[in-house]
């Protein structure tokens, strides 16, 4: 069978977008290597035979797209379902190590040993959550991306069958694909500066806390030391 479709050796979001944008090019290519015309006027593309067998390519070629697509759907729904815990997991493990690193770092003074090795961890802790928000957020823009590649596939000239199929898969490639955090949380980088908003909060928050203790153990150490002067 002609490789109307595009297969991959891989199957990834990239090369189903691929397969999509491309499918009219290479249903067009295929009819002519597989035509006895002669392609020297381009009248032959008006021509109701060489119509009939680009259009039977051209189904043949979204009908695999389609194929591949839905074995990516659910590819990405075991993946949400089976991570989704796991992330939740990493997420707050890592925001509570974020958020103590932090603290300490501010309450550090100098370049301690102490010092460094909260600096240190705290460079190890944001880029993992920015990592998989990163990531998250590629995922998301890949798997909504399909409606713009089906979209570009030359389907204004195509039969009335084959615009219906375009428009179901617009349809359903235009619901956005989130992978979430306990499914609460979407893994994006919208996520992510959310997560430093509130890290952010917790850091001055707690900071002012220790302040104002420190002031009112000052306080209470010099009334002591009043008293006893009298």
């Amino acid at each position: 069978m002609a490789d109307i479709g595009g297969q991959h050796e891989r199957l990834t979001l990239e090369a189903v977008n691929t397969s999509f944008r491309t499918v009219t090019d290479r249903a067009l290519k295929v009819t002519k290597e597989n035509s006895n015309f002669s392609y020297e006027g381009a009248w032959i593309k008006d021509h109701p035979m060489f119509q009939e067998t680009l259009h039977y390519y051209m189904h043949l070629g979204l009908n695999e797209c389609i194929e591949e697509h839905q074995k990516i759907l659910r590819i990405m729904k075991d993946v949400r379902e089976f991570y989704n815990p796991l992330f939740l997991v990493q997420f707050l493990a890592t925001a509570v190590v974020l958020c103590f690193s932090v603290f300490l770092t501010l309450m550090a003074t100098g370049f301690s040993y102490q010092y460094t090795t909260l600096m240190h961890l705290w460079g190890h802790s944001l880029p993992q959550i920015f990592l998989f928000c990163w990531y998250g957020t590629k995922f998301t823009d890949l798997s909504t991306s399909i409606r713009s590649s089906v979209y570009g596939c030359d389907w204004y000239n195509a039969p009335k069958s084959f615009k219906s199929k375009v428009l179901i898969v617009m349809i359903q490639s235009g619901k956005e694909f989130q992978l979430k955090v306990g499914n609460v949380l979407p893994l994006s980088v919208g996520t992510f500066a959310n997560i430093i908003y509130e890290v952010g909060s917790y850091v001055v928050v707690m900071k002012s806390l220790v302040d104002q203790q420190h002031e009112q153990s000052h306080s209470s150490t010099s009334s002591f030391n009043a008293t006893l002067h009298h």
